[in-house]
Protein backbone atom coordinates (compact mmCIF):
# COMPACT_ATOMS: atom_id res chain seq x y z
CA UNK A 1 0.00 0.00 0.00
CA UNK A 2 3.09 2.35 0.78
CA UNK A 3 4.47 1.41 -2.52
CA UNK A 4 1.40 2.00 -4.21
CA UNK A 5 1.44 5.66 -2.72
CA UNK A 6 4.41 6.36 -3.04
CA UNK A 7 3.81 5.20 -7.05
CA UNK A 8 1.00 7.57 -7.05
CA UNK A 9 2.76 10.95 -5.55
CA UNK A 10 6.11 10.07 -7.99
CA UNK A 11 2.95 10.43 -10.89
CA UNK A 12 1.67 13.56 -9.28
CA UNK A 13 4.70 14.96 -8.92
CA UNK A 14 5.73 14.08 -12.32
CA UNK A 15 2.42 15.86 -13.44
CA UNK A 16 3.28 18.94 -11.29
CA UNK A 17 6.67 19.42 -12.89
CA UNK A 18 5.19 19.02 -16.22
CA UNK A 19 2.75 22.24 -15.82
CA UNK A 20 6.14 24.27 -13.98
CA UNK A 21 7.89 23.60 -16.80
CA UNK A 22 5.65 24.39 -19.42
CA UNK A 23 5.03 27.67 -18.01
CA UNK A 24 8.93 28.23 -17.58
CA UNK A 25 9.43 27.22 -21.41
CA UNK A 26 6.32 29.58 -21.79
CA UNK A 27 7.51 32.57 -20.24
CA UNK A 28 11.39 32.13 -21.78
CA UNK A 29 9.40 31.55 -25.31
CA UNK A 30 8.22 34.72 -24.56
CA UNK A 31 11.46 36.22 -23.77
CA UNK A 32 12.90 35.34 -27.22
CA UNK A 33 10.24 36.80 -28.80
CA UNK A 34 10.92 40.15 -27.14
CA UNK A 35 14.34 39.54 -28.00
CA UNK A 36 13.97 39.14 -31.49
CA UNK A 37 11.21 42.65 -31.08
CA UNK A 38 13.52 44.75 -29.57
CA UNK A 39 16.10 43.70 -31.86
CA UNK A 40 14.36 44.52 -35.00
CA UNK A 41 12.85 47.48 -33.23
CA UNK A 42 16.22 49.00 -33.06
CA UNK A 43 17.91 47.73 -35.92
CA UNK A 44 21.24 48.98 -35.77
CA UNK A 45 20.10 52.52 -33.95
CA UNK A 46 18.54 53.78 -30.44
CA UNK A 47 18.79 55.85 -27.37
CA UNK A 48 21.92 55.02 -25.29
CA UNK A 49 19.91 54.72 -21.89
CA UNK A 50 17.49 52.08 -23.17
CA UNK A 51 20.32 49.87 -25.04
CA UNK A 52 22.22 50.02 -21.39
CA UNK A 53 19.09 48.87 -19.59
CA UNK A 54 18.29 46.67 -22.40
CA UNK A 55 22.14 45.10 -21.73
CA UNK A 56 21.53 44.57 -18.16
CA UNK A 57 18.09 42.70 -18.33
CA UNK A 58 19.79 40.25 -21.02
CA UNK A 59 22.39 39.74 -18.56
CA UNK A 60 19.53 39.09 -15.89
CA UNK A 61 17.67 36.54 -18.01
CA UNK A 62 21.22 34.59 -19.46
CA UNK A 63 22.19 33.85 -15.70
CA UNK A 64 18.13 32.93 -15.42
CA UNK A 65 18.42 30.54 -18.03
CA UNK A 66 21.92 28.77 -16.79
CA UNK A 67 20.29 28.09 -13.70
CA UNK A 68 17.54 26.61 -14.75
CA UNK A 69 19.47 24.82 -16.72
CA UNK A 70 22.26 23.23 -14.24
CA UNK A 71 18.98 22.10 -11.88
CA UNK A 72 17.95 20.54 -15.21
CA UNK A 73 20.49 18.34 -15.77
CA UNK A 74 21.11 17.73 -11.64
CA UNK A 75 17.68 16.17 -11.63
CA UNK A 76 18.09 14.46 -14.82
CA UNK A 77 21.11 12.38 -13.23
CA UNK A 78 19.80 11.86 -9.98
CA UNK A 79 16.58 10.47 -12.17
CA UNK A 80 18.62 8.02 -14.28
CA UNK A 81 19.49 5.32 -11.61
CA UNK A 82 15.80 5.55 -10.25
CA UNK A 83 14.51 5.04 -13.85
CA UNK A 84 17.11 2.31 -14.22
CA UNK A 85 16.73 0.47 -10.82
CA UNK A 86 13.02 0.41 -11.50
CA UNK A 87 13.13 -0.98 -14.91
CA UNK A 88 15.43 -3.87 -14.05
CA UNK A 89 12.50 -4.84 -10.89
CA UNK A 90 10.27 -5.14 -13.80
CA UNK A 91 12.67 -7.03 -16.12
CA UNK A 92 13.53 -9.70 -12.97
CA UNK A 93 9.98 -10.85 -12.95
CA UNK A 94 9.79 -11.27 -9.26
CA UNK A 95 7.33 -9.77 -8.36
CA UNK A 96 3.74 -9.94 -7.83
CA UNK A 97 0.89 -8.24 -9.67
CA UNK A 98 0.15 -5.53 -7.71
CA UNK A 99 3.84 -4.66 -6.77
CA UNK A 100 4.64 -4.44 -10.59
CA UNK A 101 1.71 -2.44 -11.56
CA UNK A 102 3.22 -0.72 -8.65
CA UNK A 103 6.82 -0.52 -10.52
CA UNK A 104 5.21 -0.10 -13.87
CA UNK A 105 3.75 3.32 -12.25
CA UNK A 106 6.99 4.27 -11.43
CA UNK A 107 8.95 3.52 -14.26
CA UNK A 108 5.83 5.69 -16.39
CA UNK A 109 6.36 8.54 -13.77
CA UNK A 110 10.00 8.79 -14.19
CA UNK A 111 10.24 7.95 -18.13
CA UNK A 112 7.51 11.17 -18.68
CA UNK A 113 9.83 13.34 -16.20
CA UNK A 114 13.05 11.93 -17.84
CA UNK A 115 11.33 12.78 -21.15
CA UNK A 116 10.40 16.33 -19.84
CA UNK A 117 13.59 16.93 -18.55
CA UNK A 118 15.09 16.46 -22.28
CA UNK A 119 12.42 18.76 -23.64
CA UNK A 120 13.11 21.73 -21.08
CA UNK A 121 16.84 21.50 -21.53
CA UNK A 122 16.21 21.70 -25.23
CA UNK A 123 14.44 24.89 -25.34
CA UNK A 124 16.62 26.09 -22.71
CA UNK A 125 19.81 25.39 -24.95
CA UNK A 126 18.01 27.27 -27.63
CA UNK A 127 16.88 30.20 -25.48
CA UNK A 128 20.31 30.88 -24.30
CA UNK A 129 22.15 31.02 -27.88
CA UNK A 130 19.16 33.68 -28.54
CA UNK A 131 19.94 35.27 -25.54
CA UNK A 132 23.93 35.21 -26.19
CA UNK A 133 23.13 36.32 -29.49
CA UNK A 134 21.08 39.38 -28.34
CA UNK A 135 23.86 40.25 -25.66
CA UNK A 136 26.50 40.55 -28.11
CA UNK A 137 24.23 42.70 -30.40
CA UNK A 138 23.97 45.02 -27.21
CA UNK A 139 27.27 45.62 -26.93
CA UNK A 140 27.90 46.00 -30.18
CA UNK A 141 25.51 48.39 -30.13
CA UNK A 142 27.06 50.30 -27.53
CA UNK A 143 30.24 50.47 -28.75
CA UNK A 144 29.03 52.34 -32.36
CA UNK A 145 26.66 54.37 -30.01
CA UNK A 146 29.92 55.79 -27.63
CA UNK A 147 32.03 56.30 -30.86
CA UNK A 148 29.39 58.17 -33.01
CA UNK A 149 27.35 59.78 -30.20
CA UNK A 150 29.07 62.91 -31.74
CA UNK A 151 28.02 62.47 -35.19
CA UNK A 152 24.48 61.55 -34.18
CA UNK A 153 24.07 64.94 -32.20
CA UNK A 154 25.48 66.77 -35.25
CA UNK A 155 23.20 64.76 -37.89
CA UNK A 156 20.17 65.62 -35.15
CA UNK A 157 20.93 69.15 -35.37
CA UNK A 158 21.09 69.58 -38.99
CA UNK A 159 18.07 67.73 -39.38
CA UNK A 160 15.92 70.02 -37.65
CA UNK A 161 15.61 72.74 -39.70
CA UNK A 162 15.06 70.33 -42.76
CA UNK A 163 12.10 68.64 -40.67
CA UNK A 164 10.79 72.27 -40.14
CA UNK A 165 10.80 72.86 -43.69
CA UNK A 166 9.79 69.19 -44.42
CA UNK A 167 6.64 69.31 -42.80
CA UNK A 168 5.94 73.13 -43.37
CA UNK A 169 1.94 73.52 -44.50
CA UNK A 170 1.59 74.87 -47.38
CA UNK A 171 -2.41 74.52 -47.97
CA UNK A 172 -5.09 73.62 -45.22
CA UNK A 173 -8.10 71.66 -46.74
CA UNK A 174 -11.41 70.75 -45.36
CA UNK A 175 -12.69 66.95 -45.56
CA UNK A 176 -16.34 66.58 -44.73
CA UNK A 177 -17.93 63.60 -44.36
CA UNK A 178 -22.07 62.89 -43.17
CA UNK A 179 -22.46 60.34 -40.18
CA UNK A 180 -26.04 59.44 -38.29
CA UNK A 181 -27.05 63.24 -40.71
CA UNK A 182 -24.74 64.93 -38.86
CA UNK A 183 -21.70 66.84 -40.87
CA UNK A 184 -18.00 65.88 -39.48
CA UNK A 185 -15.48 68.18 -40.77
CA UNK A 186 -11.44 67.72 -40.29
CA UNK A 187 -8.53 69.71 -41.60
CA UNK A 188 -6.11 67.78 -43.71
CA UNK A 189 -3.02 70.10 -43.96
CA UNK A 190 -0.75 69.91 -47.43
CA UNK A 191 3.00 70.31 -46.56
CA UNK A 192 6.05 70.16 -48.61
CA UNK A 193 6.97 66.66 -47.56
CA UNK A 194 3.76 65.39 -48.97
CA UNK A 195 4.57 67.26 -52.12
CA UNK A 196 7.69 65.96 -52.34
CA UNK A 197 6.37 62.48 -51.99
CA UNK A 198 3.76 62.92 -54.54
CA UNK A 199 5.96 64.19 -57.41
CA UNK A 200 8.71 61.14 -56.15
CA UNK A 201 5.55 58.65 -56.95
CA UNK A 202 4.33 60.59 -60.07
CA UNK A 203 7.94 60.84 -61.27
CA UNK A 204 9.00 56.80 -61.18
CA UNK A 205 5.49 56.45 -62.42
CA UNK A 206 5.92 58.07 -65.53
CA UNK A 207 8.91 56.84 -66.04
CA UNK A 208 7.81 53.47 -65.51
CA UNK A 209 4.69 54.19 -68.00
CA UNK A 210 7.51 55.43 -70.35
CA UNK A 211 9.23 52.23 -70.22
CA UNK A 212 6.21 50.41 -70.94
CA UNK A 213 4.80 52.82 -73.78
CA UNK A 214 7.55 50.50 -76.22
CA UNK A 215 5.64 46.99 -75.51
CA UNK A 216 2.13 48.31 -75.84
CA UNK A 217 2.83 50.13 -79.27
CA UNK A 218 4.40 46.13 -80.24
CA UNK A 219 1.70 44.66 -78.98
CA UNK A 220 -0.97 47.40 -80.84
CA UNK A 221 1.14 46.36 -84.18
CA UNK A 222 1.75 42.49 -83.74
CA UNK A 223 -2.11 42.00 -82.69
CA UNK A 224 -4.10 44.52 -84.03
CA UNK A 225 -2.25 45.20 -87.06
CA UNK A 226 -2.49 48.52 -86.71
CA UNK A 227 -0.67 51.54 -89.17
CA UNK A 228 2.16 54.04 -88.26
CA UNK A 229 -0.96 56.38 -87.10
CA UNK A 230 -3.08 53.79 -85.00
CA UNK A 231 0.24 52.96 -83.31
CA UNK A 232 1.23 56.64 -82.48
CA UNK A 233 -2.28 57.65 -81.26
CA UNK A 234 -2.25 54.06 -79.15
CA UNK A 235 1.00 55.31 -77.30
CA UNK A 236 -0.46 59.03 -76.85
CA UNK A 237 -3.78 57.78 -75.47
CA UNK A 238 -1.82 55.27 -73.09
CA UNK A 239 0.73 58.27 -72.13
CA UNK A 240 -2.48 59.96 -71.47
CA UNK A 241 -4.53 57.99 -69.14
CA UNK A 242 -1.56 56.35 -67.60
CA UNK A 243 -0.70 60.45 -66.49
CA UNK A 244 -3.73 61.04 -65.22
CA UNK A 245 -3.97 57.17 -63.17
CA UNK A 246 -0.73 57.98 -61.43
CA UNK A 247 -1.14 61.39 -60.99
CA UNK A 248 -4.49 60.60 -58.56
CA UNK A 249 -2.74 57.63 -57.18
CA UNK A 250 -0.23 59.90 -56.27
CA UNK A 251 -2.63 62.57 -54.71
CA UNK A 252 -4.11 59.34 -52.48
CA UNK A 253 -1.11 57.89 -51.83
CA UNK A 254 0.15 61.21 -49.52
CA UNK A 255 -3.29 62.13 -48.64
CA UNK A 256 -3.85 65.08 -50.68
CA UNK A 257 -7.69 65.85 -51.23
CA UNK A 258 -8.63 67.46 -54.42
CA UNK A 259 -9.99 70.61 -52.58
CA UNK A 260 -6.93 71.42 -52.70
CA UNK A 261 -7.26 72.58 -56.38
CA UNK A 262 -9.99 74.69 -55.58
CA UNK A 263 -7.31 76.68 -54.12
CA UNK A 264 -4.96 76.09 -57.56
CA UNK A 265 -7.82 76.92 -59.62
CA UNK A 266 -7.86 80.52 -58.87
CA UNK A 267 -3.76 80.41 -58.73
CA UNK A 268 -4.17 78.98 -62.18
CA UNK A 269 -6.63 81.85 -63.38
CA UNK A 270 -4.56 84.55 -62.16
CA UNK A 271 -0.87 82.99 -63.70
CA UNK A 272 -3.61 82.22 -67.26
CA UNK A 273 -3.91 85.98 -67.01
CA UNK A 274 -0.10 86.57 -66.95
CA UNK A 275 0.66 84.73 -70.71
CA UNK A 276 -0.08 80.74 -69.56
CA UNK A 277 -3.29 80.99 -71.84
CA UNK A 278 -1.50 79.58 -74.17
CA UNK A 279 0.49 76.76 -72.68
CA UNK A 280 -3.15 75.55 -71.21
CA UNK A 281 -4.69 76.10 -74.37
CA UNK A 282 -1.99 74.21 -76.18
CA UNK A 283 -2.80 71.23 -73.47
CA UNK A 284 -6.41 71.39 -73.90
CA UNK A 285 -5.89 71.40 -77.32
CA UNK A 286 -3.96 68.05 -77.37
CA UNK A 287 -6.34 66.29 -75.29
CA UNK A 288 -8.93 67.48 -77.91
CA UNK A 289 -7.21 66.14 -80.70
CA UNK A 290 -6.32 62.88 -79.16
CA UNK A 291 -9.83 62.40 -79.06
CA UNK A 292 -11.55 64.03 -82.55
CA UNK A 293 -8.63 62.16 -84.56
CA UNK A 294 -9.32 65.30 -87.45
CA UNK A 295 -5.47 65.28 -87.21
CA UNK A 296 -3.14 62.79 -86.70
CA UNK A 297 0.25 61.41 -87.11
CA UNK A 298 0.94 60.92 -90.54
CA UNK A 299 -1.19 63.10 -92.17
CA UNK A 300 -0.29 65.49 -94.76
CA UNK A 301 -1.25 69.10 -93.32
CA UNK A 302 -0.88 72.64 -94.61
CA UNK A 303 -0.31 75.42 -92.45
CA UNK A 304 0.28 79.46 -93.49
CA UNK A 305 1.10 78.17 -96.66
CA UNK A 306 3.63 75.10 -95.87
CA UNK A 307 2.53 71.70 -96.27
CA UNK A 308 4.77 69.02 -94.68
CA UNK A 309 3.85 65.35 -92.49
CA UNK A 310 2.92 65.26 -88.95
CA UNK A 311 5.19 63.75 -87.06
CA UNK A 312 4.39 63.73 -83.59
CA UNK A 313 1.80 65.37 -81.20
CA UNK A 314 3.06 66.01 -78.06
CA UNK A 315 1.29 67.76 -75.14
CA UNK A 316 1.90 70.67 -76.34
CA UNK A 317 3.59 71.09 -79.52
CA UNK A 318 3.54 69.00 -82.41
CA UNK A 319 6.11 68.26 -85.04
CA UNK A 320 5.61 68.45 -88.80
CA UNK A 321 8.46 68.02 -91.05
CA UNK A 322 8.18 69.77 -94.07
CA UNK A 323 8.81 68.17 -97.75
CA UNK A 324 11.86 70.54 -97.96
CA UNK A 325 13.73 68.97 -95.02
CA UNK A 326 12.56 71.60 -92.62
CA UNK A 327 10.94 70.21 -89.36
CA UNK A 328 8.32 72.91 -87.73
CA UNK A 329 7.34 73.18 -84.03
CA UNK A 330 3.66 73.97 -84.20
CA UNK A 331 1.21 74.53 -81.01
CA UNK A 332 -1.57 72.43 -80.81
CA UNK A 333 -3.88 75.07 -80.01
CA UNK A 334 -3.22 76.24 -83.86
CA UNK A 335 -5.15 73.61 -85.03
CA UNK A 336 -8.12 73.93 -83.88
CA UNK A 337 -8.07 78.17 -83.61
CA UNK A 338 -6.27 78.48 -87.56
CA UNK A 339 -7.45 77.38 -91.09
CA UNK A 340 -5.73 73.98 -91.68
CA UNK A 341 -5.87 71.42 -94.76
CA UNK A 342 -5.59 68.34 -94.07
CA UNK A 343 -4.42 66.59 -97.55
CA UNK A 344 -5.09 63.04 -95.77
CA UNK A 345 -7.62 63.48 -93.57
CA UNK A 346 -10.41 60.75 -95.19
CA UNK A 347 -7.77 59.33 -97.59
CA UNK A 348 -4.40 59.66 -99.09
CA UNK A 349 -5.53 60.43 -103.08
CA UNK A 350 -4.78 63.79 -103.89
CA UNK A 351 -5.32 65.59 -107.93
CA UNK A 352 -2.23 66.83 -109.77
CA UNK A 353 -2.80 68.69 -113.15
CA UNK A 354 0.06 69.13 -115.68
CA UNK A 355 -0.54 72.27 -118.25
CA UNK A 356 0.69 71.59 -122.32
CA UNK A 357 0.90 74.04 -124.76
CA UNK A 358 0.62 73.07 -128.83
CA UNK A 359 0.82 74.70 -131.86
CA UNK A 360 -2.65 75.57 -133.81
CA UNK A 361 -1.17 73.72 -136.74
CA UNK A 362 -1.68 70.30 -134.30
CA UNK A 363 -4.47 68.04 -134.62
CA UNK A 364 -6.61 68.26 -130.89
CA UNK A 365 -7.85 64.93 -131.07
CA UNK A 366 -4.89 63.07 -131.58
CA UNK A 367 -2.87 65.37 -129.33
CA UNK A 368 -5.64 64.71 -126.22
CA UNK A 369 -4.77 60.60 -127.20
CA UNK A 370 -1.43 60.96 -127.06
CA UNK A 371 -1.38 62.68 -123.89
CA UNK A 372 -4.41 60.36 -122.15
CA UNK A 373 -2.18 57.45 -123.42
CA UNK A 374 1.22 58.76 -121.24
CA UNK A 375 -0.71 59.77 -118.15
CA UNK A 376 -2.56 55.94 -118.16
CA UNK A 377 0.65 54.23 -118.76
CA UNK A 378 2.01 55.55 -115.94
CA UNK A 379 2.10 52.74 -113.08
CA UNK A 380 1.69 55.93 -110.08
CA UNK A 381 -1.53 57.32 -111.84
CA UNK A 382 -4.65 56.35 -109.90
CA UNK A 383 -6.90 54.33 -112.33
CA UNK A 384 -10.47 55.55 -110.24
CA UNK A 385 -10.51 58.54 -110.90
CA UNK A 386 -9.09 57.77 -114.37
CA UNK A 387 -6.86 60.63 -115.65
CA UNK A 388 -8.91 63.30 -118.07
CA UNK A 389 -7.38 65.64 -120.72
CA UNK A 390 -9.24 68.91 -121.54
CA UNK A 391 -8.51 71.50 -124.34
CA UNK A 392 -8.26 74.21 -121.91
CA UNK A 393 -8.23 77.43 -124.08
CA UNK A 394 -6.88 79.58 -127.23
CA UNK A 395 -3.73 80.92 -125.88
CA UNK A 396 -2.21 83.48 -127.48
CA UNK A 397 0.89 81.06 -128.52
CA UNK A 398 -0.26 78.17 -128.13
CA UNK A 399 -3.58 75.43 -127.77
CA UNK A 400 -3.34 74.65 -124.09
CA UNK A 401 -4.37 71.31 -123.27
CA UNK A 402 -4.79 70.25 -119.64
CA UNK A 403 -4.43 66.33 -118.49
CA UNK A 404 -6.08 65.85 -114.55
CA UNK A 405 -4.41 62.70 -112.68
CA UNK A 406 -5.15 60.92 -109.40
CA UNK A 407 -2.19 59.84 -107.16
CA UNK A 408 -1.65 58.46 -103.95
CA UNK A 409 0.00 61.17 -101.71
CA UNK A 410 3.50 59.86 -100.27
CA UNK A 411 5.42 62.66 -100.00
CA UNK A 412 5.26 65.99 -102.00
CA UNK A 413 9.04 65.09 -103.03
CA UNK A 414 8.30 61.54 -104.36
CA UNK A 415 5.30 63.05 -106.38
CA UNK A 416 7.40 65.73 -107.61
CA UNK A 417 9.63 63.12 -109.40
CA UNK A 418 6.08 61.15 -110.51
CA UNK A 419 5.13 64.62 -112.55
CA UNK A 420 8.49 65.20 -114.05
CA UNK A 421 8.11 61.77 -115.66
CA UNK A 422 5.46 62.22 -116.87
CA UNK A 423 6.13 65.65 -118.31
CA UNK A 424 9.71 63.95 -119.83
CA UNK A 425 7.28 61.33 -121.44
CA UNK A 426 4.35 63.56 -122.75
CA UNK A 427 7.49 65.38 -124.37
CA UNK A 428 8.93 62.40 -126.03
CA UNK A 429 5.86 60.74 -127.41
CA UNK A 430 4.65 64.79 -128.61
CA UNK A 431 8.29 64.52 -130.76
CA UNK A 432 7.71 61.27 -131.95
CA UNK A 433 4.35 62.14 -133.29
CA UNK A 434 5.54 65.50 -135.17
CA UNK A 435 3.60 67.35 -133.13
CA UNK A 436 5.41 70.70 -132.23
CA UNK A 437 5.23 72.66 -128.75
CA UNK A 438 4.10 76.14 -128.79
CA UNK A 439 6.51 78.36 -127.55
CA UNK A 440 5.74 82.40 -127.23
CA UNK A 441 5.54 83.88 -130.69
CA UNK A 442 4.42 87.67 -131.96
CA UNK A 443 4.14 88.63 -135.65
CA UNK A 444 4.32 92.72 -135.78
CA UNK A 445 3.20 93.95 -138.85
CA UNK A 446 3.94 97.49 -139.99
CA UNK A 447 2.16 99.94 -142.43
CA UNK A 448 4.31 103.04 -144.10
CA UNK A 449 3.55 105.93 -146.31
CA UNK A 450 6.89 105.93 -147.58
CA UNK A 451 9.77 104.08 -147.77
CA UNK A 452 12.15 103.20 -145.19
CA UNK A 453 15.45 102.93 -146.19
CA UNK A 454 17.86 100.39 -144.25
CA UNK A 455 21.74 101.26 -145.17
CA UNK A 456 24.81 99.49 -143.20
CA UNK A 457 28.07 100.87 -143.73
CA UNK A 458 30.99 98.36 -142.74
CA UNK A 459 30.70 96.49 -139.63
CA UNK A 460 28.41 98.97 -138.65
CA UNK A 461 24.82 99.29 -139.39
CA UNK A 462 23.06 102.60 -139.51
CA UNK A 463 19.68 102.69 -139.41
CA UNK A 464 17.69 105.77 -141.14
CA UNK A 465 14.38 106.50 -141.09
CA UNK A 466 12.27 109.20 -143.32
CA UNK A 467 9.24 111.35 -141.91
CA UNK A 468 6.23 108.66 -142.71
CA UNK A 469 2.84 108.76 -141.95
CA UNK A 470 0.65 105.80 -140.57
CA UNK A 471 0.84 103.77 -137.12
CA UNK A 472 2.65 100.28 -136.40
CA UNK A 473 0.18 97.38 -135.26
CA UNK A 474 1.53 94.43 -132.97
Amino acid sequence: MKNEQEAQKARLDTTRLKVEFYKEMLRHLTVEQQVWEERYRLAGEGPSDEIRKLSGETRQTLEHIRLWKNSLEDGLDKLAPLLRSQREKVASGGLSKGEEQVTRTFVAAYADREVLYRQALKGLNRAERVTERWKGDLVSLEERLSKGLGITAWLHTLSSPVQTIWNAELYVAEESAIVDHQKISRPISVTVGKVAKALLILLLGVWGAGRMKGPVERIATNWFKMDESGIKRVGRKWSFFTFIGLFTFALASVNIPWAVFAFLGGTLAIAAGFGAQNLIGSFISSVILLFDRTIQVGDVVEIDGRRGRVTSIGMLNSSVMRFDGVEMLVPNSQFLEQRVTNWTHSDKHVRYEISVGIAYQAPTQKVSDLILKVVKDDPHTMKDPAPIVFLEEFGDSALVFRVYLWLVLDTEQSNRVVLSDIRHRIKEALDEAGIVMAFPQRDVHLEAANTITVKAVGDEMDWGEEPRTGASHG
